[in-house]
Order: C-alpha cells, then structure tokens, then sequence
C-alpha cells in the first residue's frame, strides 16, 4: 500500500469514526462523507509529506546543558532564571515527609574553608523577579526569622562567628546569625529534627517594654546541596531549605546560592543570593509558577580566629 493510500484510509476512518459512534451510518451520509475525505487526503499527504527533492527539516537540537559551576554562577550573578520546579530536589522540598537518610543536603567544602571564622555582613539588595504582589506575609524574609539562613532582611550585622568543617556547621551557624541579625533575641536551645541534617532552633523574641519576649520553635530541614571547586578560582554552592515555623504554622521555601573567593592570607570574601519560593499553599503560587518571588543579594567579608 502506496503512503497516498494509507493516508486516504486515515482520512476515510477519522471522517466515520464521529458517525460511527453514534449508531449505524445511513449510507448516503456514508457516501457523501467518504467522498469528502477522498478529495481531503491528496491535500493532507501534501502538508504532511516534504516537497519533492528537499530533505526534511533537520529537528531543533537542545541547549547544552550547564555545568554545575556555570549554573550557579547563572543564578547567581542574574543571568538565569531560578525556580523551583522541574528540579531533582522539588518533590523534597514539597513533601511534608522527612529526606530520606544518605540524601546529600549540605555542600562539601574545600579545605581552605575549615575552621572558624569573624563575619561582617553588607546588604546589597533586593531583587523582585515578579510583579511586587507575588509578594505575602508567607514570603521567605518578609518576617523576621522566616529565613534563618537570613534572619533579618536588611540588616547589616558586624563581627558574628562561623564554623566550618568538611560542611557548614549549620546548627550554629544558624544559631549565632539569628543573635546577629535580630538584636535582642536569645537562642535557647538547638535540638535535631527528623531528616539529615534538619534542627530546630527554639528562639526568645526581644522583649518589648515590660512584656517577656516570646518563645519560637523553627524547623529547618535542608533538601538538596550542589557544589563545584577549582584549583584556583572561587568556590561555588547552593542549597535548598524547607523551614517550619511551627508555632506561627507556616513553611517557607528558598535556595541560597554563595561564591566564596580567597581575599588574602586568612580572609574570604563571599557573595550571596537568597531566593524565596512562594508557598503551594498560596493562591500566589500558581501565579509565580515555581519562579522565585525575590532574590536577597549579601556580601560577607570573612576573618580567620582560628589562626589556621
């Protein structure tokens, strides 16, 4: 069967599958729709089939795919967009269950990072990706400690202390920048939480005039880290969060995307950009798409104690 034939067959059954369908097909209606299609199928082998001589378009070829420096250096220089969908870590970041153990959460980082370190903190910004209402009180950074990685949008904190070893200590390190960046509030306690790598932080709020401050208990469940090193140059990483504000009952989503560069004997300069997610639970949500809804931009200057 010539290609013409098959396709005036097609055009004959998908021209009687509707009358088909609707009970036995009179057969002058049978006739004149067949009829139809017979004169329809030379025309569709014509669109469908490439003029003679010309070889077939060749099919569009995907973009290379980025190496994992070149994209976080993407996102975190402007240059890509960052979302939070259609990622290996989506589903993590979503569920509600904890991260499977063995799932790699935190960065590996290079030996000349290890040890402690003195942090004065710059703001550099803040980027808004979307139209502002994709904004909500729901936003990662718009409350104080919604963020814990950036406890307090804006400010400017000087001489705060941070550990690292083959990962970040993020327990403390958490800890000591909810201090810095939220004057007045008291850490009082880090206890584990179910996921590797996940804690919870319990925080006092300042006191406000004769009022006690009051307690707040912060899941932070970390759901996926990348990295890239090189010999020579900066040392790139990323992480996604998933953080429960247990007692305002409310999740908040984000990556953080950090460059750090060697400034000298015993001094690192690092770049930051936090980017928040809107919440599923958000009628905002669907409206962002997955995209982030602002981008926090920091810079840290860091200074060896340890005197390694």
């Amino acid at each position: 069967m010539t290609r013409r034939h098959v396709l005036r067959a097609l055009a004959w059954a998908a021209a009687l599958a509707p009358l088909a369908s609707c009970g036995p097909v009179p057969r002058r209606v049978a006739i004149r729709t067949l009829t139809t299609a017979a004169f329809t199928a030379p025309v569709a082998a014509q669109l469908v089939a490439p003029a003679r001589g010309e070889p077939p378009a060749p099919a569009a070829e995907a973009p290379p795919a980025l190496s994992t420096s070149d994209r976080i250096l993407a996102e975190l220089e402007g240059r890509a967009e960052i979302t939070s969908v259609g990622q290996p870590w989506t589903r993590r970041l979503l569920s509600a269950s904890p991260v499977p153990e063995g799932t790699v959460v935190l960065p590996q980082l290079p030996a000349w990072l290890e040890g402690s370190w003195n942090v004065t903190a710059k703001f550099e910004g803040v980027i808004l990706p979307l139209k502002r209402n994709a904004l909500s009180l729901q936003t990662p950074g718009v409350r104080m400690a919604s963020a814990l990685v950036l406890p307090n949008v804006g400010s400017e904190p000087q001489g705060y202390l941070q550990r690292y070893g083959r990962t970040p200590d993020l327990p403390f390190n958490t800890a000591r920048a909810v201090e810095a960046y939220w004057p007045g509030a008291e850490v009082l306690g880090v206890g584990p939480a179910a996921g590797p790598g996940a804690f919870r932080l319990t925080v006092r709020s300042p006191p406000k005039g004769s009022e006690a401050g009051t307690e707040q208990r912060v899941d932070l469940f970390p759901v996926h880290a990348a990295w890239a090193t090189t010999p020579d140059g900066p040392y790139l990483c990323e992480a996604a969060y998933r953080q429960r504000n247990v007692d305002a009952a409310f999740d908040s989503h984000y990556k953080v995307l950090e460059r750090y560069s060697r400034a000298g004997p015993g001094r690192v300069e690092v770049r930051q950009r936090l980017a928040a997610f809107s919440h599923p639970s958000e009628a905002k949500y669907m409206e962002s798409g997955g995209k982030a809804v602002i981008l926090y931009d920091m810079g840290y200057n860091l200074t060896r104690t340890d005197g390694l």
